[in-house]
């Protein structure tokens, strides 16, 4: 039976599980990730959604939730662009927002164990999928 949780730091994790979870994609790795949340500016806070078998990491997501910034560029300025201070007048803005990707850097955010069957993959994949799309951070 698999069970869901969400983490706050990866320092909660351990770090053998989560390094074998990113496999060769060094922007998910244990390390780049610490490093990222050592060095965050603005209001970034990261979620790490983690599905456990019997206390064994088999998936994670690599998830934020983005407040709204003065410090860095915002997503709201990254969608509007130079219209951001109009959007703002009216109203219109992303923040929060909820977002699964591996910050600062490219690659996966969805990881499953590499040594699983590849119908236990799926299963696993879709039962992470669920829980990153109706985490209480998702904004409907």
């Amino acid at each position: 039976m698999y069970a869901a949780s969400i983490v706050d730091s990866i320092s909660e994790l351990n770090k053998k599980e989560w390094d074998a979870l990113s496999f060769d994609n060094v922007f998910a790795s244990y390390g780049w990730l610490k490093t990222a949340e050592a060095t965050y500016r603005g209001d970034i806070n990261p979620k790490y959604i983690v599905v456990e078998e019997a206390d064994e990491l088999k998936a994670a997501a690599v998830c934020y939730v983005f407040g709204k910034s003065r410090l860095v560029e915002d997503l709201d300025e990254l969608l509007f662009g130079r219209v951001k201070p109009f959007a703002s007048r009216l109203g219109l803005s992303i923040m929060p927002a909820f977002v699964c990707w591996p910050l600062f850097s490219y690659g996966e955010h969805l990881l499953v164990g590499k040594d699983l069957h590849p119908r236990q993959k799926t299963t696993i994949m879709r039962y992470l999928f669920d829980c990153v799309t109706t985490s209480p951070y998702t904004f409907r």
